[in-house]
């Protein structure tokens, strides 16, 4: 039962570590798409989600200075 209880902590616990920074990515592109042009994601510890934020804060870099 212990085991159980372990097991479904961790599942959880593990999926916040990737479900937050998708909601701050889904944030930062909302924001950016609202017309804050200086909205950015912050970056994940998930590699990743990280690689994820990086291409987006580029791409938001990029058309801020056009």
């Amino acid at each position: 039962m212990a085991l159980i209880i372990v097991v479904v902590f961790l599942s959880l616990s593990s999926g916040q570590i990737v479900v937050d920074p998708l909601k701050a990515l889904r944030k930062a592109m909302a924001d950016f798409m609202a017309g804050d042009l200086d909205a950015r994601a912050p970056l994940s510890d998930v590699p990743e989600l990280r690689r994820l934020a990086v291409d987006f804060n580029r791409m938001a870099m990029s058309l801020q200075t056009l």
